[in-house]
């Protein structure tokens, strides 16, 4: 058999598979028919590697992606952040730790006003890590009034479904204290990584309205 008419038979068989059945028969019925001419002898090693390009040619871009339509946690990848630096963002309940790190864990939105709003529970709301002193600054913390003000702002906005617009208040205010500090971009890692599980738990929230 030749390489040519071994394509085309593996191409024939694969299309029961579909355009990416075709694509393997291809490339299986390719390699196949090349080893009947080298011999039985080699049978054997060229069907093994036809196995493996057509695993490579199964591949797809989206197998790692979450499922988004199953009863699991759809934003469980998203609660710790995994990029470069010293500052993370997610789940308060991945911020808070690890214990002795010397980092505060920051609400986005403020942890009274998921509750008061009805919002995700403590360990699940959007968090930040960030330094003691930087945290001491943020407009949510303390038992001001301008504190408590701004908090139940966001307890309004979180009771309306709109939790990614009430971490939003709190996303700038995080810029403007690394802005002030010297370190503009600071916490812009841990900012992007609270902000995609926000973005996800908004989606989840949306989908309940619909």
């Amino acid at each position: 058999m030749s390489t040519f008419a071994g394509a085309e038979a593996g191409g024939e068989i694969g299309a029961v598979g579909g355009p990416i059945g075709i694509a393997a028969g291809i490339v299986v019925g390719a390699v196949v028919g090349t080893a009947l001419g080298y011999g039985a002898a080699k049978l054997g090693q060229a069907i093994h590697n036809a196995n493996e390009k057509a695993d490579e040619q199964l591949k797809t871009s989206d197998a790692s992606e979450p499922c988004v339509e199953c009863n699991e946690d759809p934003c469980a990848h998203l609660r710790k952040g995994t990029g470069q630096g010293k500052y993370h963002g997610g789940a308060h309940g991945e911020t808070k730790g690890p214990k002795g790190d010397g980092l505060d864990s920051h609400h986005m939105p403020a942890a009274q006003a998921n509750e008061a709003g009805g919002g995700p529970a403590r360990d699940d709301g959007p968090a930040i890590q960030m330094e003691p002193e930087d945290h001491k600054d943020t407009m949510s913390n303390g038992s001001g009034e301008d504190a408590k003000l701004y908090r139940a702002k966001q307890a309004q906005l979180v009771r309306e479904g709109k939790l990614l617009d009430a971490a939003k208040m709190d996303i700038e205010d995080v810029k403007k204290i690394a802005a002030e500090s010297g370190e503009p971009e600071k916490y812009d890692q841990a900012l992007k990584e609270m902000q995609d599980y926000a973005e996800c738990l908004q989606n989840q929230i949306d989908k309940k309205k619909s």
